[in-house]
């Protein structure tokens, strides 16, 4: 607060005669300059949809006049105006225990950053929430929420100062303007005058200064790396999956119901240009960061989405009569892609952990992964199966279809997952000295690995029927569920991570795996029955 104070007089300095309204210039140069955050050079532009992001829990805000903001140019207006954003409510708090804390009206679900930082009893709840930080065991979903709700205010704060912005080079650590030699930060200060003033030209000299400053720095990204992140943020690729998903489960539903070639066609350019996004979007983190697409939760699950669509691009290309097909693909795709993009998950480009630097993660996780997607597809085949079976039990040439797919998804699955599970091993000697520890996530893979086995075992012996692999294919997914997410968030491992703050009976497990257990009874008891009246 006092920083904020501090810049509030340095900048009132430059323009205390001027109008109050801000207008973002048509373009800002300024998201090009790169600033040192998080342990990567990124540009102003990448650290701005992170940060608002993070505090508006969306990477676009609308302001109470109906007008979007982009990142860059909102950054730079907090950074100009700073008395008008501190009064403005786009802080998100979520949890209603917090609120009743704070004092907070609890309908509302966005606060200034003046109403939270005088609420009483925030220093208090900040306290006891860093006496328990690291200790899970102790910690709760009030400490957690407060945590997090005190890093999004202090991420405010380094905004509306200034003191966020590190992008002058000093050595290996980068400054923001404001701990500066006097001259830059008068150039600073001097460059959100003209910002604010809409004075182009005087912006762009200023953004010139400081791109000078930094072009002399050894180690920072090539233009053309930089020029792959702004592309990246512009076209923000998987969003634009996510809604062709959306779309093409409509259209998958209408080409089964309505096999018209207009329809068939029109599905068939969706599918394409869900997986072209979607590969854009892998494209521009290999190409930002020089390595697989796979090193944490969000990277991890928009791969695994990946690998979906592309086995069940596949099986479409070699089966285009089988239009549900169209509709797997929409709700496995849609379904990643909402939770990959959820405001709970970080989607910021992160360096790797050291442990992770190794050729190893191109090779392992990511076959370990791509089996996930085939073990998805089989899941989703297997909901195929049941919910055919329910109606026409009887209908074996469409059984028989959906069975085969489903046996080829599984077997795909197997093979990868039993890969990586090898040359995880060997990575596991290279790093720890031992191919096998019954870590968590060894054991959880071994048990996924087992189950699925025991399935394809059965089919070659024949005791499980085409029915019981359809069961198995969607009962089994769980145990990929707790390989994937719940060893991450649950269980203290050398694999963990991507670990997250969930809280101890998590509702979406119970949701899910009460559903699934609805689903296949129902299925389940509604075949048997028109058997038996048959």
């Amino acid at each position: 607060m006092i920083r904020l104070i501090v810049f509030l007089a340095l900048i009132f300095q430059g323009y205390s005669e001027l109008a109050a309204k801000t207008a973002p210039l048509p373009e800002n140069p300024a998201g090009e300059l790169l600033v040192l955050e998080g342990g990567r050079y990124k540009p102003l532009d990448s650290f701005a949809w992170e940060s608002i992001r993070s505090i508006y829990g969306k990477s676009h805000y609308k302001d109470a006049d109906g007008d979007k903001w982009e990142p860059r140019d909102l950054v730079m207006s907090m950074a100009a105006e700073p008395m008008k954003w501190a009064d403005t409510a786009m802080l998100r708090v979520d949890y209603l225990e917090l609120k009743q804390e704070l004092g907070l009206t609890e309908h509302h679900k966005f606060f200034s950053y003046n109403e939270l930082s005088k609420a009483e009893g925030l220093q208090e709840l900040v306290q006891k929430a860093r006496e328990v930080s690291g200790r899970p065991e102790e910690s709760t979903k009030l400490t957690r929420e407060t945590e997090m709700l005190y890093g999004r205010l202090s991420l405010l704060d380094n905004l509306l100062s200034g003191y966020g912005f590190h992008l002058v080079p000093n050595g290996e650590r980068w400054v923001s303007p404001m701990e500066a030699p006097q001259d830059i930060k008068t150039g600073w200060v001097d460059m959100l005058v003209a910002w604010r003033t809409g004075d182009e030209a005087a912006f762009r000299s200023h953004v010139a200064a400081f791109e000078a400053m930094q072009a002399d720095v050894e180690n920072i990204p090539a233009s053309g790396t930089i020029r792959n992140e702004l592309a990246y943020n512009s076209i923000q690729p998987f969003h634009k999956a996510l809604q062709v998903y959306l779309l093409l489960i409509l259209v998958g539903i209408l080409a089964v119901v309505w096999s018209k070639p207009p329809v068939l066609w029109l599905g068939r350019l969706l599918l394409a240009a869900s997986f072209l996004f979607h590969t854009a979007g892998l494209y521009y983190i290999t190409v930002i960061t020089g390595r697989a697409p796979v090193s944490n939760l969000f990277e991890s699950m928009v791969f695994i989405a990946w690998t979906m669509i592309f086995f069940t691009g596949l099986f479409y290309i070699f089966n285009r009569k089988e239009q549900y097909l169209l509709i797997i693909a929409g709700v496995l795709g849609g379904l990643s892609m909402f939770y990959a993009l959820d405001s709970t998950i970080d989607i910021s480009i992160n360096p790797l952990v050291p442990v992770l630097r190794s050729y190893w993660l191109n090779i392992h996780v990511t076959i370990i992964t791509a089996s996930y997607g085939a073990f998805a597809l089989a899941a989703g085949l297997g909901h195929v199966y049941l919910f055919r079976y329910r109606k026409a039990p009887r209908d074996t040439a469409y059984l028989n279809k959906v069975d085969l797919l489903g046996l080829r998804s599984l077997q795909i699955g197997v093979l990868l997952l039993t890969a990586g599970v090898i040359l995880g091993a060997v990575w596991a000697n290279e790093s720890w000295g031992r191919y096998w520890g019954w870590d968590p996530k060894e054991t959880w893979s071994l048990i996924t690995l087992l189950l699925y086995l025991a399935v394809i075992h059965g089919r070659l012996n024949g005791w499980a029927t085409r029915l019981t692999t359809a069961v198995c294919n969607v009962a089994g997914f769980a145990a990929v569920l707790m390989t994937y997410f719940g060893v991450n968030y649950y269980l203290s491992g050398l694999h963990s991570y991507a670990t997250g703050n969930p809280d101890p009976v998590p509702l979406k497990l119970i949701v899910y795996l009460l559903a699934e257990t609805a689903f296949v009874v129902w299925c389940f008891r509604a075949g048997k029955r028109r058997l038996e009246l048959a």
